[in-house]
């Protein structure tokens, strides 16, 4: 874990290869946030002022981003590179994604309970 600043904010991220660890921070950091990350129907890995996060992208630093991100995926691209690198699982990144983009705001609460559940 090491401290690092996410959006703008404070932030502890996980060890990458501790699933359990990602599961939550990133459960905590969404949650926190009450929104997705979009400013134009898709989402980002920042939103436009950089102040919103998706789940992939709320463990990128700030000092690590930069606008290339957005023309990947975690499945392709400078995304998957890059956390392929730090030794995230993509696997458990895209579950994250599928969450955060699928599901309404309001049952965020229920559905990361729940993916706690069965993915840590």
């Amino acid at each position: 874990m090491r401290l690092a600043k996410v959006c703008g904010r404070d932030v502890v991220l996980p060890d990458p290869k501790d699933d359990r660890q990602v599961v939550n921070y990133v459960a905590n950091f969404l949650l926190n946030q009450n929104c997705t990350c979009s400013d134009d129907g898709f989402c980002h890995y920042r939103n436009n002022d950089k102040t919103r996060a998706c789940a992939a992208g709320c463990l990128i630093p700030d000092e690590d981003y930069n606008e290339s991100f957005e023309s990947g995926t975690v499945l392709e691209g400078i995304p998957c590179m890059y956390f392929t690198e730090k030794g995230y699982s993509i696997d458990l990144l895209r579950k994250l994604q599928r969450l955060h983009d699928g599901e309404e705001v309001k049952n965020w609460p229920t559905k990361f309970e729940e993916f706690v559940d069965t993915n840590s």
